[in-house]
């Protein structure tokens, strides 16, 4: 599991996770998610891009 301090926000739709030299963005649902108590978003993959160097 990837915890929410690797991630950043990219901008209001897209959150993007550096994972094995390459960017895994996610695009938001809209949906909510019950965590221990908090209303988490809910984001699911769109597509990968590789890290300029």
């Amino acid at each position: 599991m990837i915890s929410i301090v690797d991630a950043a926000i990219a901008d209001s739709d897209r959150l993007v996770i550096v994972h094995c030299g390459r960017n895994e963005h996610f695009t938001f649902t809209g949906r909510l998610r019950d965590l221990g108590g908090a209303a988490v978003p809910v984001a699911e993959w769109a597509y990968s891009t590789a890290i300029a160097e």
